[in-house]
């Protein structure tokens, strides 16, 4: 005959095997949920603003095709915005150009898109500081959008590569007019070209 006392001790090995079942089932489900959303947030892509720097832009020699009018580098420029290229993620583009004396008496945005907006600036405003307080409003309202800023001018890049992690990448207007645009645009559908990261692209 069985005794109460070794009924007793089953009945308590029995509750501890599921309580330590029970454990494992959940140190397992928490693990997996981990993962999954590890896996979706590398896999999301991050809201992107394009800064370019318009006068450094336009003053880049011996680039085929390269507008020499701030309007008609806007027009050129306007399609790599939004989703128009078949981006996944739209794109936002800020291009800002430095104010001209005894023209630009205030700052002038003309939004071409809602994803796409030319900034010129009031004369004595420069656009190198323009874009980096641009930069740091960014990374104080919107710590999750990745910044991506166009020029050849040394100093700004410099500036600009400072402000971690809110900036991505910079890209020599050359490289950007060459390669990102016509990708950008829909007119390619290469991958974008590998470059170190932070790496300007040829000088």
């Amino acid at each position: 005959m069985i005794s109460i006392s070794q009924v007793r001790r089953t009945q308590a090995r029995m509750v501890a095997f599921l309580a330590a079942l029970l454990v494992l089932l959940s140190v397992t489900t928490q693990c997996c949920s981990a993962l999954t959303i590890n896996h979706v947030s590398s896999k999301t892509k991050r809201p992107t603003t394009w800064l370019i720097d318009g006068n450094n832009f336009l003053g880049q020699r011996g680039v085929t095709g390269l507008p020499r009018d701030g309007d008609k580098l806007a027009e050129k420029l306007v399609a790599i915005s939004g989703t128009q290229g078949g981006s996944s993620t739209p794109n936002d583009v800020l291009l800002v150009f430095d104010g001209r004396r005894d023209v630009d008496l205030e700052r002038t945005d003309s939004k071409l898109t809602d994803s796409f907006t030319k900034v010129q600036l009031q004369h004595g405003t420069i656009a190198d500081d323009f874009l980096v307080e641009e930069i740091e409003q960014i990374r104080k309202e919107d710590p999750s959008r990745r910044v991506k800023l166009v020029t050849a001018d040394k100093r700004l890049r410099a500036r600009a590569l400072g402000i971690r992690p809110t900036v991505k990448q910079v890209v020599n207007p050359k490289v950007f007019w060459k390669k990102y645009v016509p990708r950008m645009s829909g007119q390619k559908k290469n991958p974008t070209p590998h470059m170190p990261r932070g790496n300007s692209g040829e000088e």
